[in-house]
């Protein structure tokens, strides 16, 4: 279902993202009998106050961080964010996994890197204009 195994170039290098993108895409478009749980998944148990080792707003739940979707109308993006800059979250309902993967330390985590929420915006704005292209 997913041919998203690509190698991406940045400015200082490379990056493959495919180990924990596959595993994610995996856990996203399993069969039927995991739908219930994976229901669960998309939105936190967490969602207001501030997180006391970050001291930031940190919606989580079921073993996951959660930030809101950069697309209007859209709820949760789920996954995983690592101090240092490197990401994974995925859209559940369009089934789409992002992963941002850094060998250089990056201030923050998650959305409030700055590289990795510019990458995450650009990647739906484009499926959003390819939609609507579409239509």
């Amino acid at each position: 279902m997913y041919k998203t195994s690509k190698v991406v170039t940045s400015e200082p290098g490379f990056m493959n993202a495919k180990p924990s993108e596959t595993r994610l895409a995996n856990q996203i478009s399993r069969p039927a009998s995991l739908k219930e749980l994976l229901e669960r998944f998309k939105t936190p148990q967490i969602s207001s106050g501030l997180d006391e080792i970050v001291m930031t707003p940190l919606p989580k739940g079921h073993g996951f961080l959660y930030e809101r979707h950069p697309t209007p109308g859209k709820q949760w993006l789920v996954g995983h964010p690592g101090f240092g800059g490197s990401t994974v979250m995925m859209d559940m309902e369009d089934e789409v996994v992002v992963a941002y993967v850094t060998n250089g330390l990056k201030t923050g985590m998650g959305e409030l890197t700055r590289t990795y929420r510019h990458l995450r915006n650009a990647v739906f704005e484009c499926l959003e204009k390819e939609k609507e292209e579409a239509a």
